[in-house]
This record gives C-alpha cells, structure tokens and sequence, in this order.
C-alpha cells in the first residue's frame, strides 16, 4: 500500500498558467521509494530522499501560500474559505 506523505503547494512561475499555484503530493512507496505527483494529472516520478521536502521546507511552502491568499483573496487550491463578492450594489 502506497501512501501520500506530504502534500506541498507550490507555483510554477509559468506566464501562461492560468492557475499559478499547484499540489505536489508526495509518496512513499511500498518498496521503500519515494514519488512525487505534481501536476494533478495522475502522473508520478521517481524522487530521491533528500528530494521530498523536510518540516521546514514544507512549513516554508504553506506560508508562501497563505500569504498569497491573505494578499490577493485568490485560493486557487481551494485551501481556505475566501469571501468572495460579486460587483454591483
């Protein structure tokens, strides 16, 4: 049995990207190797150890995030509970 052992937000810095932030969900494989998903297309890679980020580097990444949310209203992983209005009186 696989199972996800962090789920790291991250922002690709792609222009084109009408998203910006994505999910990286990291595994730990039953045979004792690591995968990442990042893309939310269903497909995995391979990653070494020191590749899956530590408590800092993930605590790191969550922060970035929440400060984007906190400064832009935009929660494009549907993290929080943003108050969104609609224009108009």
């Amino acid at each position: 049995m696989s199972d996800i052992i962090l789920t790291v937000p991250w922002h690709c810095g792609d222009s084109d990207c009408p998203v910006g932030w994505h999910k990286a969900d990291y595994w730990l494989q039953e045979d004792g190797e690591y995968t990442v998903a990042g893309w939310g297309d269903g497909s995995c890679e391979t990653v070494d150890e020191p590749d899956v980020p530590n408590g800092e580097e993930y605590s790191s990444a969550w922060e970035q995030y929440r400060k984007h949310v906190a400064e832009t209203g935009d929660d494009p992983l549907g993290e929080y509970m943003v108050k969104h209005t609609l224009g108009g009186e």
